[in-house]
């Protein structure tokens, strides 16, 4: 197609969480998330971020819309892969920011 970009198909997940800034908090702490943008409106917070360029997304629960988060259902929502050079070093630096 002359003139059209295309763009290479990705998937990108999208986190249903309890605190959507505290999220975006987290991600940098225990991963160097980089914030690509923050949305933040009546404590309804959408957030775009990258880990190494790696985008992923997360938004406040909104159980009207069939999203909830794991505190809010009790057990873990979704299941996410980070592949990295060093994974102790990783695992380590997200414990020092609460991950469990």
């Amino acid at each position: 197609m002359l003139g059209i970009d295309t763009m290479a198909t990705q998937i990108s997940p999208m986190l249903a969480v309890g605190d959507g800034n505290a999220a975006v908090e987290f991600y940098k702490a225990a991963f160097g998330a980089t914030l690509l943008w923050h949305l933040d409106g009546s404590g309804h917070v959408v957030a775009g971020l990258s880990i190494d360029g790696a985008k992923f997304f997360l938004a406040h629960e909104s159980p009207p819309h069939g999203t909830r988060g794991p505190a809010s259902v009790g057990f873990t929502t979704v299941r996410i892969e980070l592949f990295v050079d060093d994974p102790i070093a990783v695992h380590r630096q997200a414990l020092a920011a609460g991950a469990v």
